[in-house]
């Protein structure tokens, strides 16, 4: 386990100290050389076990739809509108995408959604604001992981579904209290966490630089739009719009209580388009049917260094899964670590794992299970600990470049220089959030136990 480990560290040492080396690039080249002698089975099989096909659709479709939208300005017309609303008290800005972005994952979305929405506009929105891209990816993935476990999105669900499923938890503590006492408390910490790093890395700065500003009177700064829509960017913001309310009524449909009185026939639908990545495939094929986009400029502005960096790190995470390290890893806990530093060491462990992954997609479907098995002659009050810390754990590192929010908002900047700081900024940012939520776990043991 200890050279797997340690060949991952060196991973991110050497991509972070030669940012032109893709991470994603170097982690796929390791997995080719062991899989096969660790799998015991052949190049191509161990690459089509263990390459993260579904996630590598997903940020194709999701940046394709997006590039395309853009390829007609749209996205320009619209942070234009919103310097216009708000040119006068910019410093409200921040909390308005704050809130938005909030909302929006709250209310079904989830966090990968939201920030492939929002993304693509806040970070043009950064430049005509004056304060960094870093800053502004710390904003919008805060806001969206801190509302991430309301009980209409996925890891609300996940989580609400693992606890009602699992005997060892629910007959602890009641599943539904438990559920909502997560949802406070990575909504709270998260936001606090959110602006204490907003204003130290430049934000009181720009805050205070910005008191008087107006924007409007920033021409050069501004899209180079006309303020009415043309024909082609009605037709793009009215699929966009349909795409979202169809997107919005599959994830409803997809609540237990709402998929129980559907009839079978109709179980389809929101298995379908409750997938991000399919309604991004689905868009891209619909903008072109109506001419409304250029497919040869959209093709080429897909972020696919990003997409190999976050589909590269999330194919060795999985060799990593799959020799059952994750199980080696719970059995040392529990012979080694006491009571009072299991919490803080599994939240900081869950923020480790998702800070080079998806959260949704590896760290919380490794942790939970996790805690599952530590539960097991504990108290009640040290399982809601440790649930607490695991799901605050594997989102408060989720703006790291190689998990999939902040390489989404990676994906929108396409300036060389600027990509590479980015990079560093928010890889030195998610780092930093592991700590962090070490201490957040002792906090959440000394509070609740």
């Amino acid at each position: 386990m200890s050279a797997f480990v340690l060949l991952l560290v060196a991973i991110l040492v050497v991509s972070v100290c030669f940012p032109r080396l893709n991470p994603g690039m170097l982690a796929l080249s390791a997995t080719l050389m062991l899989a096969p002698q660790a799998l015991h089975m052949s190049s191509s099989e161990a690459i089509s076990g263990l390459f993260p096909t579904h996630l590598f659709l997903t940020l194709v479709g999701v940046t394709f739809f997006f590039t395309s939208l853009n390829s007609n300005c749209l996205l320009d017309a619209l942070l234009q509108r919103i310097v216009l609303r708000f040119g006068k008290f910019p410093r409200a800005i921040p909390l308005v995408l704050f809130t938005v972005v909030a909302l929006f994952t709250a209310l079904g979305m989830g966090n990968i959604a939201t920030i492939a929405l929002i993304a693509p506009i806040a970070m043009r929105l950064a430049d005509v604001l004056k304060f960094s891209k870093t800053l502004m990816s710390i904003l919008v993935v805060g806001a969206a992981n801190a509302a991430s476990f309301s009980p209409l999105t996925l890891p609300g669900i996940l989580v609400d579904s693992f606890i009602h499923k699992s005997p060892a938890l629910s007959s602890k503590i009641s599943p539904d209290l438990l559920n909502w006492t997560i949802f406070v408390s990575v909504f709270v910490v998260i936001s606090i966490v959110t602006a204490i790093g907003f204003f130290l890395l430049g934000g009181f700065s720009w805050w205070k630089t910005h008191k008087k500003t107006n924007l409007l009177k920033l021409n050069s700064d501004l899209p180079q739009t006309s303020g009415e829509l043309s024909e082609q960017q009605r037709k793009a913001a009215r699929i966009s719009l349909a795409l979202l309310l169809l997107f919005l009524i599959s994830c409803l449909l997809s609540m237990p209580f709402a998929s129980a009185s559907l009839p079978a026939s109709m179980l389809w639908i929101p298995k379908r388009f409750s997938e991000i990545g399919t309604l991004g495939w689905i868009g891209v094929l619909i903008l072109f049917l109506f001419r409304v986009s250029d497919f040869e400029d959209s093709i080429q502005k897909i972020p696919w260094s990003t997409i190999l960096l976050v589909s590269g790190m999330s194919t060795y995470i999985e060799l990593f899964n799959r020799l059952g390290l994750a199980t080696e890893l719970v059995g040392a806990l529990k012979q080694n670590i006491s009571i009072v530093w299991l919490t803080p060491i599994v939240s900081s462990a869950a923020a480790l794992v998702s800070s080079f992954t998806s959260s949704v997609g590896v760290a919380l479907p490794l942790f939970l299970p996790l805690v599952e098995n530590l539960s097991r002659g504990l108290d009640s009050s040290v399982v809601s600990a440790l649930l607490i810390s695991v799901s605050l754990g594997s989102h408060l590192v989720d703006a790291s470049p190689l998990s999939t929010l902040g390489a989404l908002c990676m994906a929108q900047v396409t300036n060389k220089h600027e990509r590479e700081h980015l990079y560093r900024s928010l890889l030195l940012w998610g780092f930093a959030m592991i700590p962090v939520s070490g201490l957040v776990g002792w906090i959440a043991f000394k509070i609740l136990a």
